[in-house]
């Protein structure tokens, strides 16, 4: 698992040729720790030049880029190093997880290649975001949950306490799992009342101390709890269906997924219950009824994790930000968890069967890895070769970007600003709101610079309909800049 978790690290070293993949996010968090090296607070650039409190995401990742500046690393490259080291690291802990909870070597060694060569994990961790960091905090949790399971010690849950507080300051979804170990504190009864309660009431003063910190600080910096808008958006059964369809396709291809979600929900279900039910444990003559009762509680404890993360990404996408995808990036903390309910099934299922299960065991995890392998496969060369979002390979040379350096400063918009910020140093807009950036325009001067990369869709338009009354400036490979027509 060492050795996998040092080729990990050179694997995403080697994706992120062209540096840690960039998005609008990563300019969030980069640009405030650019701001904050600088002395400027954790701030962020907007597009008139004002800085703006980092409050729309939570500080940690952005500190972290900061204090490469100690070893002098700019926020970008910390980005880099930081990712891929964490890579190792998660993919050290998911093996060990699993060899938790089967003790077997083997089955270790099967969750650390597949974790090794997902390209969900890949990819996550080839972008400048903050999940990577989230998952070593929180999985980094759930070890020491597990062992407080296994071990009452009010240490360990401490411990845990910290490292899920952190992961809060990391993503705010934190806070999902926080309520998982909760309730399976709440729920414990192995462990004496008054002493659960005192271990319960430690865990929430660890936990929730930094969540109370920054939403303090949120209301003093704008005002508010949040800067996200409160309202309803409803949720479809075809976004249920597409968060479990996503989850399905981390270990059955789409094409036997699509259309039949609820055939392969009913059959995980009723895995789940077995599991449940035999816990695995009972071949092990060295494992007492007490040893069962807690591997019980450590599945249960897993199976909170999805209760409670699932539901608040709907929360949130039904009453603060319906653009919330829900896609690989957002239950990407559901799928090393994936791996080891996985593989303890796995296990159970060897240990219980004859010969023809071990043969059909051993034949579907070699499917999956063989999946997962041609997945790898397609997707490191690519990264290697074109790099990701606007950290490509193209932006290196970009001839929209240079053409933007050497011009004279004035108000720009376009259809990714971000790209601008990191690439020149420029403050610009979006365009969620056509009329208004030509009306400001047409009063302030400036310019609309239309990326061809980057989808119009994005903002509910088409390239006919926003450059309706612009003329073409200069065109380049990658790009076009814009000028209003005079009236």
């Amino acid at each position: 698992m060492l050795v996998l978790a040092i080729l990990g690290i050179a694997l995403i070293w080697y994706c992120t040729r062209w540096g840690a993949g960039l998005m609008d996010d990563s300019f969030m968090y980069i640009n405030s720790a650019q701001n904050l090296v600088s002395g400027n607070g954790l701030r962020w650039l907007g597009g008139d030049g004002e800085l703006n409190p980092l409050t729309h995401f939570p500080p940690l990742f952005s500190l972290t880029l900061a204090a490469g500046d100690w070893f002098g690393l700019e926020a970008k490259s910390a980005a880099r190093v930081v990712n891929t080291l964490v890579f190792g690291i998660n993919l050290l802990i998911t093996g060990v997880f699993v060899e938790r909870l089967t003790h077997s070597q083997w089955l270790a060694v099967l969750g650390s290649l597949l974790f090794f060569t997902s390209d969900v994990l890949i990819e996550a961790h080839a972008w400048a975001m903050s999940e990577p960091l989230f998952l070593c905090l929180y999985l980094g949790s759930v070890i020491l949950v597990v062992r407080y399971l296994e071990q009452p010690s009010i240490k360990w849950i401490m411990y845990a306490g910290v490292l899920l507080g952190l992961s809060f300051l990391t993503r705010y979804i934190g806070i999902a799992f926080i309520f998982a170990a909760i309730l399976i504190l709440i729920v414990s009864r192995s462990i004496p009342g008054s002493r659960r309660w005192k271990d319960l009431l430690a865990f929430m003063i660890t936990s929730l101390l930094p969540v109370i910190a920054w939403v303090a600080y949120t209301v003093f910096a704008i005002g508010s709890i949040t800067d996200r808008k409160f309202a309803f958006y409803s949720i479809t059964l075809k976004q249920v269906l597409r968060t479990f369809n996503t989850i399905l396709a981390w270990f059955i291809p789409g094409r036997l997924v699509n259309g039949y979600e609820i055939v392969w929900i009913i059959a995980i279900l009723v895995g789940g219950i077995l599991l449940w039910l035999r816990t695995g444990v009972h071949h092990e003559k060295r494992f007492s009824l007490s040893k069962a009762n807690t591997r019980f509680l450590i599945y249960l404890f897993l199976t909170f994790q999805f209760l409670c993360y699932i539901p608040i990404i709907f929360l949130s996408k039904a009453f603060f930000d319906p653009l919330t995808p829900l896609n690989n990036r957002i239950l990407l903390p559901l799928l090393p968890v994936s791996i080891v309910l996985l593989l303890q099934f796995v296990f159970y299922l060897w240990n219980s069967g004859g010969q023809a299960v071990r043969i059909g065991v051993a034949a579907c995890a070699l499917i999956l890895l063989g999946m997962y392998g041609y997945r790898a496969m397609i997707l490191v060369p690519r990264l290697h070769e074109n790099g990701l979002g606007f950290a490509r390979k193209s932006m290196h040379t970009s001839p929209t970007m240079e053409a933007l350096r050497v011009s004279p400063q004035t108000l720009l918009f376009s259809n990714s600003p971000a790209a601008i910020t990191m690439w020149t140093g420029l403050p610009a807009y979006g365009i969620p709101n056509v009329d208004m950036m030509r009306q400001r325009i047409a009063a302030e001067g400036g310019l609309l610079v239309v990326f061809d990369a980057v989808s119009l869709d994005l903002y509910d338009t088409n390239l006919a309909d926003l450059t309706q009354g612009f003329e073409v400036v200069d065109q380049y490979r990658d790009g076009t800049i814009y000028k209003l027509n005079p009236p």
